[in-house]
């Protein structure tokens, strides 16, 4: 299922939405990840990514900061 783009069950993850039983990316949520992976690959912590995503009011799904150790499972997918 996972090979044909179908979805598992559970939660989407960050940066992709369940529509009609497969997922499909989500795209305000994908320029999120752009702008992680650009302040990463500008040598930014994961801790200085959370602070600035915030500042640019950029926050996770239930309108919390970004968490470093969640930046990192997003980045690392």
């Amino acid at each position: 299922k996972r090979a044909r783009g179908e979805a598992l069950g559970g939660d989407a993850p960050f940066g992709f939405v369940h529509v009609e039983g497969m997922l499909r990316k989500d795209p305000s949520e994908q320029a999120v990840i752009r702008k992680m992976r650009d302040l990463r690959s500008r040598g930014g912590t994961l801790r200085e990514i959370s602070g600035k995503l915030a500042k640019l009011g950029h926050y996770n799904r239930v309108g919390q900061p970004f968490q470093p150790t969640a930046i990192s499972r997003i980045l690392n997918r």
